[in-house]
Order: C-alpha cells, then sequence, then structure tokens
C-alpha cells in the first residue's frame, strides 16, 4: 500500500465527550500516517480545556466565533495544504470509525485519485444504513428514476453496493485530495451549516468532471446529529439552514424555482404578519417555531441569502424568548 498523508480534520461545538469518543476510534486504525486537528467553533462550555486535557498530543484550535461547518474545515485544509499532506479526511465528531475506514480509503484513492471519496454511513446498530450513496449517475447526470439514498435502510450486511460515482457524499465523512482544494478550491463557507459538501460536490463535477466517488468498504457508524440534542430549541437552527440551504441547491443545480412568482412573495408576506401577531401573542408552541424557520429559510432562500443568519449559541439555553 502506497502511503498517503493524511490530515484528519474534526469539528467541535459543546459536545467534547462525543469527540473524545470519535478521536478514540479514529487512534485505532491500521493506516497510521495521520494527524488529527480539533476546530472547536467557540463552544460555550469548557470543551477546548477538557479535549486538551483528554487527548494530549493532538491539536486543539479554540476559535473564538462560530465560523461554520465550511469555515473551521478551512482552517484545516489552509494548515494541510501548507504542511504537504495529501489528504484531508472530514470527520463529524459524532462519527465512529472502523479499524479499516481509513485504509480502505486509501486504497480507493489509489484507483481514483482525481476524486472525492465518501463513506457509507451505517446507523447505531453496526448493520442498518443510514447513508449508502447519493443519487445515481447515468452518462454524468443525476438520474432522477432512481431514489436518493436507494439503499437507506436495507442491511449492509446483505446489500451488495459498488465503488461508484454518485451525486454527491455525506458531510459526515468524505476525503478530498489536497492537489483538488489546490487547483479548484474548497467548499463554500457561505452556506454555514448543512449543504456545503452537496454543493462541493455538484460544483466540481459539473464544472471540472471532478467525481464524487462512494466507498462502501470505508464505511462509518454515525449517531446522527448529537450536537443537536445539547438544547431542543436547536431544532429551529437545524430547521431554517437546512430548508434555506436545500432550495438554494435546487436553484442553483436544478432549473425549476419552485418559489418564484407574486403569489408566493404573497404567501410569505401573509405568512410573516400572522407570526407578527403570534409573537405579540407570545405563543411558543415549539412546533410552530419550526414551521417559522422553515418559512424563513425558505424566503431568504428566494432571496438567494447565504452567510451566518441564525447563532446556535444562541439557542442553547431554554430560559430566553425565541426572538
Amino acid at each position: 500500500m502506497k502511503h498517503f498523508k493524511v490530515l484528519i480534520s474534526i469539528l467541535n461545538w459543546n459536545n467534547w465527550l462525543s469527540t473524545v469518543e470519535t478521536i478514540n476510534s479514529v487512534l485505532l486504525s491500521d493506516y497510521k500516517h495521520f494527524e488529527i486537528i480539533i476546530l472547536d467553533n467557540n463552544s460555550q462550555d469548557d470543551s477546548v480545556e477538557q479535549l486538551k486535557k483528554k487527548i494530549p498530543g493532538i491539536q486543539v484550535w479554540g476559535l473564538k466565533k462560530n465560523i461554520g461547518y465550511a469555515g473551521a474545515h478551512k482552517k484545516a485544509a489552509d494548515y494541510a495544504i501548507n504542511n504537504n499532506f495529501d489528504l484531508l479526511w472530514i470527520l463529524n465528531n459524532d462519527v465512529k470509525v472502523f479499524q479499516f475506514t481509513l485504509s480502505e480509503f486509501i486504497n480507493a484513492h489509489s484507483r481514483n485519485d482525481n476524486s472525492l471519496l465518501g463513506s457509507v454511513s451505517l446507523k447505531e446498530d453496526g448493520k442498518t444504513i443510514q447513508i449508502g450513496s447519493g443519487s445515481e449517475l447515468i452518462n454524468n447526470q443525476v438520474d432522477l428514476s432512481i431514489p436518493y439514498n436507494q439503499y437507506g435502510g436495507k442491511n449492509y450486511f446483505e446489500t451488495i453496493m459498488k465503488e461508484r460515482p454518485v451525486s454527491d457524499l455525506e458531510g459526515a465523512s468524505f476525503i478530498i485530495p489536497i492537489e483538488i482544494i489546490k487547483k479548484y478550491g474548497f467548499l463554500d463557507t457561505r452556506f454555514f451549516l448543512y449543504g456545503e459538501e452537496s454543493d462541493y460536490c455538484y460544483r466540481l463535477r459539473n464544472r471540472f468532471n471532478i467525481q464524487s466517488v462512494i466507498v462502501p468498504d470505508a464505511r462509518v457508524i454515525h449517531l446522527a446529529s448529537e450536537t443537536f440534542r445539547l438544547s431542543p430549541r436547536l431544532t429551529f437552527v437545524k430547521a431554517y439552514y437546512n430548508t434555506r440551504n436545500s432550495h438554494l441547491l435546487h436553484y442553483k443545480y436544478f432549473k425549476g424555482n419552485k418559489l418564484q412568482g407574486n403569489g408566493k412573495i404573497l404567501h410569505f408576506f401573509k405568512f410573516f404578519l400572522r407570526h407578527y401577531i403570534v409573537v405579540k401573542s407570545k405563543d411558543k408552541n415549539p412546533d410552530y417555531w419550526v414551521r417559522y424557520y422553515n418559512k424563513l429559510g425558505a424566503f431568504h432562500a428566494l432571496l438567494r441569502f447565504k452567510g451566518k443568519y441564525l447563532e446556535p449559541s444562541k439557542f442553547l439555553t431554554t430560559n430566553k424568548s425565541i426572538k
């Protein structure tokens, strides 16, 4: 096996215990040519101190403000470029890797040296597929006749999946060759949260014919949204960014625009007028607020608004009003 120097970039936000568990699984890897950087996105707890204490010898960078998923990982990408790494492995802190996961990525990179590589993620039981792939491709275009994530929910050990190009990869565990970053740039930091990796995969394939390859043998266990369990109110943050960015991706890569037209603008006007009345009446039903932030995200997408709008740390406590 050829040796490639791998930088593993892991984000932490108020969840150092999960981060430690992820790193402990990485340290058991049978492929040893890697370095780990933890980027703490301005946690409100003692994460930085705890991480330095629990895993000495691993770099922990405490950021002064939350700059989002791509913004933080970009700092690791810059470090990788300046220190002659070959590959950047972006890994969520709610993921557990297997001893062979990185080795399988290295083998796949030897076969696909100019491609992005992604894991198949399993649920906590270690056998049920959570995300098996993006959309299938035919003639390098998305095949809409096949469902997105067609293997989701199936038993991994009873499912035959080939290593192949797909539409996009899950951001919880994927590898970017450093040469691709040098030539074509990095993920768009303006998404802040959700959708960055899909945008990157689509952009590289459409503009530069860089493929996103799913590697079924490089599987991981993804506990999924561990950080969002810190507070029920973080559901509102998830609703906003998920809705906004999914619409932005739709507008950018799929010609139709479901929200254009004066009728839709009037729809939003009526909704936000009702919202003003609800706020005045101090209605704090959580289901309502999820709908509100979904609507707000869709409206901001209509305006092509990107960037950080909601500060996640403001949604950590439950003893303050939402607005």
